[in-house]
């Protein structure tokens, strides 16, 4: 079994890695609670696509403070339990599991940036009510490049208000991009 270090070493016409990169791959890879992410191609594809769109200033802000912990647990996509003693727990659960699996398992890795943008946000120290806090992640996923798959993932949960508001901010997200690069192409 090749750990994900080795894959993203091994990619053909890949970038070089930067020095953080590799090391953020490295230490991710080498965790022992990371093992079931690298025995399931499915999972190590998904986290290869996020670690893929992390630049090297969002890497270096999450390697300097306690590692990130990828856990399967049992309840509904998933939720960050921060600062913990040693590191930050992203729990996984049984349906973004599934999601990975599916055959659009991009939506899993928007949802695994969304949890990252908690972490690197440090929303665990702001004082932010919780909806504003999901609509700062899902911009930090927007921005990363998983706008679409997110907005698709929250479709899925229209019914709940939050996940409407949550909509539209991605909706406005979406319209500020498009009228940017319309004005960047005259």
């Amino acid at each position: 079994m090749l750990a994900l270090f080795e894959i993203f070493t091994k990619r053909k016409n890949k970038r070089k890695l930067s020095s953080i990169r590799e090391e953020y791959i490295q230490n991710f890879s080498m965790h022992p609670e990371h093992q079931w992410i690298l025995e399931d191609p499915e999972f190590k594809r998904a986290f290869e696509y996020l670690f893929d769109s992390l630049d090297d200033r969002i890497l270096a802000q999450l390697s300097k403070h306690k590692p990130v912990i990828f856990i399967k647990s049992s309840g509904r996509l998933s939720l960050v339990v921060p600062s913990q003693d040693q590191a930050h727990i992203v729990m996984l659960f049984p349906d973004l599991i599934k999601v990975m699996h599916s055959a659009s398992p991009l939506r899993a890795v928007a949802i695994l940036a969304h949890e990252l943008g908690h972490i690197y946000l440090d929303h665990a120290h702001k004082d932010l009510d919780d909806l504003s806090a999901q609509l700062e992640a899902d911009e930090f996923s927007f921005h990363l490049g998983w706008g679409g798959e997110l907005f698709s993932v929250l479709e899925d949960h229209s019914n709940s208000r939050d996940c409407r508001l949550r909509l539209q901010n991605l909706s406005r997200l979406f319209k500020s991009k498009e009228a940017y690069e319309h004005q960047s192409a005259l």
